[in-house]
């Protein structure tokens, strides 16, 4: 199982505008294997995850792999092959 954690906040414009492309390259996964959180940076569990790895700026994506280790972190906005490419190297 791959986990891809998206840190957002409310007023992130990059990340309004990606969201679409980011929610449609998922869907296109399989679900049994791959899934996707869009968490707020700002609040809860999102802000610890934020502070534990250093984050100033969002978008930024974390894939995890199954003991929920971060195996790739991109920061700012992502496209649809860099998703693909990332996850089927985790799934193998």
């Amino acid at each position: 199982m791959v986990k891809i954690v998206e840190l957002t906040t409310p007023t992130c414009s990059v990340c309004k505008m990606i969201a679409p492309m980011v929610e449609k390259t998922i869907a296109e996964l399989p679900s049994d294997k791959v899934s996707y959180f869009n968490v707020n940076a700002l609040e809860g569990q999102g802000k610890l995850l934020a502070d534990k790895h250093g984050v100033r700026s969002v978008p930024v994506f974390f894939f995890l792999n199954d003991a929920n280790e971060v195996t790739y972190r991109h920061d700012g906005a992502i496209t649809p092959a860099i998703i693909r490419d990332k996850v089927n190297a985790m799934l193998g």
